[in-house]
């Protein structure tokens, strides 16, 4: 069996201030790739980003993610408006 390799929080320095915001942020992947309530798009980058498949800062600007991402905003600021 083929062990899933998964980045280290050092690897999310990039878009990171300090390593404590870096390891929150990928506490959130773990999270977001996790949630089935989520959107599939937004399941995908997480697991991708975990993964080591695609740098954090590409999924950023990614229309594909980008788009889930503001559409999962939308709808948390229509039911906080709600």
């Amino acid at each position: 069996m083929t062990a899933h390799r998964e980045i280290q929080d050092e690897e999310l320095m990039g878009v990171a201030q300090d390593p404590e915001q870096a390891l929150r942020l990928h506490r959130s992947l773990r999270t977001i790739a996790g949630a089935t309530s989520l959107d599939p798009d937004l399941r995908e980058m997480a697991r991708s980003v975990l993964s080591g498949a695609v740098d954090i800062e590409d999924a950023f600007q990614d229309p594909r993610y980008t788009e889930a991402v503001f559409q999962r905003m939308h709808e948390i600021r229509r039911a906080a408006d709600e």
